[in-house]
C-alpha cells in the first residue's frame, strides 16, 4: 500500500515539473499608444509582438533597464520593457515675401513657422507711411509665416493746412498743401470800402517763396479807401451826374456834355485846362468850356 502511494506521488511530480512555464512581460510605451501586458511561455521571444506608434516619432527599440533589449532574446523571466522613441524631422517649407513700396519690389525667403522680420520703415518726401498692408488689412510681424505674402507699403500725403484771416473780406479761407513747400498766390481778397494791402504771417510780412513745414495762419492787411467827387458844371448845358473814384486815383475818361448851339471845347479846373492824368486828391469841380457854334 505504502509503494503505491509513493508511485502516485512521484508521477504528480513528473506531471507538474513537465507543465509550461510562462513569463508577463510589462511594456511602457513612454507616451505612445497603451499596449497591454502579456503572457509568453518560457523560452519564446517577443519579435512578433506589434510595433507601438506614437505621434511625432519612429520607435527605436526596446529597452530593458535601460538598454536596448533583443527582441529575439528568449524570455525566462517576467520583464518590462520601455519603448524607445526619436522625433521624427519636421521637413519646413520655404515661403516668398514680396515687398512692394511704390515701383520698388524686393523678395525675401522665409521658412514656414517664423516670422517676417520687419524692414527699416520707408521714408517718401511729403508722406507719412501708414504700414505694411495684405490688400486692405495692417500686416502684424507676430504672424507666423504659412503662405507667400505680398506686402505692400500704405502711405497718406503729409500736408499741412494754411487759414487765411481774411479780417472781414471775402476770399479763400483755407488751403491744405504738401508739407515741406511753398503755397501759390492766392486770387487777391475783397473787402468793401478798403484796399488789399499784403499778407502777414505772425505780424510779418509774408513771402509766398517761404516753404511750409506747419499749419500757419496768413492774416489780410487792409487800407480803408477814401473817396473825391468829380463834380461837372456844364456851365448851362444838359447836368451831368457826378463820379466819385478813389482818392489818390485817376479818373481815366470824362463825359463830353452838350449844350445847345454850342460845341464843347474842354473841362477846366480853376481856369486851367484839366489834365485826365491828374491825381485826384480833393473833391473838385470842373467846367464846361465851350465854343458858339457857328454852323
Amino acid at each position: 500500500m505504502r509503494s503505491k502511494t509513493i508511485i502516485i506521488l512521484l508521477l504528480c511530480i513528473f506531471l507538474t515539473g513537465c507543465q509550461t512555464k510562462t513569463y508577463t512581460i510589462t511594456f511602457d510605451t513612454n507616451g505612445g499608444e497603451v499596449m497591454d501586458s502579456i503572457t509568453i511561455k518560457k523560452g519564446d521571444t517577443i519579435s512578433e509582438i506589434t510595433t507601438p506608434k506614437k505621434d511625432g516619432y519612429l520607435f527605436v527599440s526596446w529597452l530593458k533597464d535601460g538598454l536596448e533589449y533583443n527582441e529575439n532574446s528568449p524570455i525566462n523571466e517576467d520583464i518590462t520593457l520601455t519603448a524607445n522613441w526619436v522625433e521624427v524631422p519636421i521637413i519646413l517649407n520655404t515661403y516668398t515675401v514680396t515687398f512692394v513700396n511704390f515701383d520698388k519690389v524686393e523678395q525675401t525667403k522665409v521658412k514656414e513657422f517664423e516670422l517676417i522680420k520687419e524692414p527699416i520703415i520707408p521714408k517718401k518726401e511729403n508722406y507719412l507711411f501708414l504700414g505694411w498692408y495684405v490688400g486692405d488689412e495692417l500686416y502684424d510681424f507676430n504672424t507666423k509665416v504659412t503662405k507667400d505674402i505680398i506686402l505692400t507699403a500704405k502711405y497718406k500725403l503729409d500736408v499741412v493746412t494754411v487759414t487765411y484771416d481774411l479780417d472781414g473780406g471775402e476770399g479763400l479761407a483755407l488751403e491744405t498743401i504738401p508739407k515741406g513747400e511753398n503755397i501759390s498766390i492766392p486770387n487777391t481778397p475783397i473787402k468793401k470800402g478798403y484796399k488789399f494791402i499784403k499778407w502777414t504771417l505772425n505780424d510779418k510780412d509774408f513771402s509766398f517763396t517761404t516753404k511750409i513745414d506747419e499749419d500757419i495762419t496768413l492774416k489780410a492787411i487792409w487800407e480803408k479807401i477814401e473817396y473825391v467827387t468829380i463834380t461837372y458844371d456844364t456851365d448851362g448845358g444838359i447836368p451831368i451826374e457826378s463820379t466819385t473814384i478813389e482818392k489818390y486815383s485817376r479818373i481815366n475818361t470824362l463825359p463830353i456834355p452838350k449844350k445847345e448851339g454850342y460845341i464843347f471845347q474842354e473841362w477846366q479846373l480853376d481856369g486851367i485846362p484839366f489834365n485826365i492824368d491828374r491825381i485826384i486828391q480833393d473833391n473838385i469841380t470842373i467846367k464846361a468850356i465851350y465854343k458858339i457854334d457857328t454852323e
